[in-house]
């Protein structure tokens, strides 16, 4: 069956099976849950409290990312996701962590680096949105959406990196609502493992 449906999707197949197999505990669920929460209190406050998360970015952004790239090294250890070509997992996780700690280190200046970052993570996701808009276009099936949110990725990666420093604080609402859709993202990963 999995063999099946990587053929026809084999990016969204990769990831809902690791995130079926990183929430099959109850401990790894509660875990899950518990990060979705944090993410769409952030996601809240970045959308209402923009000056005040402003200020304590740096080590909510680098903490953030510290702690996912931690949790997905060990996730894809006890998965063994590492052994498999067509997932990334336990690179981003390390990718992640080494990101995240910059931050941190670098505190209060980090703006540039946040804003680098966020670029650079929003051309990944917009690549690989773009990547699944062409499969569909390819295999003549629903595209427009996909092409419509690589486009907007892609877009505002883009922006971010022409100038990370002036365009980062406009971006904090639009981290907010990306916090939140990974969050339901999240959610619903935990929901069909269980």
């Amino acid at each position: 069956m999995y063999q099946k449906n990587q053929e026809k999707m084999p990016h969204i197949t990769a990831w809902r099976a690791y995130g079926q197999k990183i929430f099959s505990t109850p401990a790894s669920r509660r875990i899950g849950y518990g990060l979705t929460g944090i993410m769409c209190l952030l996601g809240i406050q970045c959308l209402f409290f923009v000056d005040f998360i402003y200020g304590l970015l740096p080590w909510l952004m680098g903490g953030f990312l510290a702690g996912a790239g931690v949790l997905a090294v060990i996730d894809s250890v006890l998965a063994g996701e590492y052994r498999r070509l067509d997932t990334k997992l336990s690179s981003s996780g390390v990718l992640m962590l080494m990101v995240g700690l910059a931050i941190i280190v670098r505190g209060s200046g980090a703006d540039g680096l946040i804003g680098v970052a966020w670029g650079i993570f929003g051309l990944i996701q917009g690549s690989e949105s773009l990547n699944v808009a062409i499969y569909n276009l390819a295999g003549r099936k629903k595209w427009g959406m996909d092409m419509l949110q690589a486009a907007v990725q892609i877009g505002l990666a883009l922006l971010l990196l022409v100038d990370p420093v002036t365009k980062l604080y406009p971006h904090m609402r639009i981290l907010g609502l990306e916090l939140l859709a990974m969050g339901f993202h999240i959610f619903r990963e935990i929901r069909a493992a269980s």
